[in-house]
């Protein structure tokens, strides 16, 4: 019973489309990390393409969750257009356009 909704942000996503869509539903945004460039993870890919673009983020979890392709050690900002390149894949856009979005989406959340 809120006068609107709560805004919040789902974490490290790495369920199901059916839970995205039920934290969109409530307000939340969702936020991929670097599991979503590995192999496998069908469910986690499925998510990533439910997820309504204007409720889509993309975070490193750093210094956890490297992305493939990013070699090992430490994670960090500068991998980000791994998980942006396989967001755009997922979800047939660029790797441009992703970053686009979730840049005005994290804005829109006050994030910077």
């Amino acid at each position: 019973d809120y006068p609107r909704p709560p805004r919040g942000i789902r974490h490290c996503f790495d369920s199901s489309a059916q839970v995205a869509l039920e934290y969109v539903e409530r307000g939340f945004y969702t936020a991929f990390g670097g599991l979503i460039t590995k192999d496998g993870h069908k469910k986690l890919k499925k998510a990533a393409s439910a997820v309504p673009a204007g409720h889509l983020l993309m975070e490193t979890d750093s210094p956890y969750l490297i992305p493939a392709g990013a070699g090992g050690g430490r994670n960090e900002p500068a991998n980000l257009p791994h998980i942006a390149g396989a967001l755009a894949k997922l979800r047939g856009e660029s790797r441009e356009r992703i970053a686009a979005l979730t840049s005005e989406n994290a804005a829109r959340l006050g994030l910077f």
